[in-house]
């Protein structure tokens, strides 16, 4: 999160900084272009945190899983006996050798704990 945001404020600042040396811009534009900017930084920040924060709910959720615990998905009770997960996409894949959730694919975003 940090890189993404020091990234994003030092591409901002060196805009700033650019505009700031347009003699012939006016004062009135630079300010809004400043408002923006720091706008622009805001919803970053607020972006990568609800990012980073379903990041963490999506770890807990498998961490919970591997350790045996059952977790409510759907109208599926999903354990670590009847399911596989599949890191990649994210989502539990029911086992082929249990008829009740033979094929079932479920997104690890429609689960939360027992």
């Amino acid at each position: 999160m940090a890189q993404v945001i020091i990234s994003t404020i030092l591409v901002i600042l060196l805009l700033v900084f650019i505009f700031a040396r347009i003699e012939n811009f006016p004062k009135i534009k630079k300010i809004i272009i400043c408002i923006l900017c720091a706008l622009l930084i805001i919803a970053i920040v607020v972006y990568q945190f609800l990012v980073d924060q379903r990041s963490d709910m999506d770890r807990e959720l498998v961490n919970s899983f591997d350790r045996g615990e059952k977790l409510i998905c759907k109208w599926y009770e999903v354990e670590n006996t009847k399911f596989n997960y599949v890191g990649g996409t994210k989502v539990f894949v029911g086992l082929d050798n249990f008829n009740d959730v033979k094929g079932a694919v479920i997104s690890i975003k429609e689960c939360r704990l027992k």
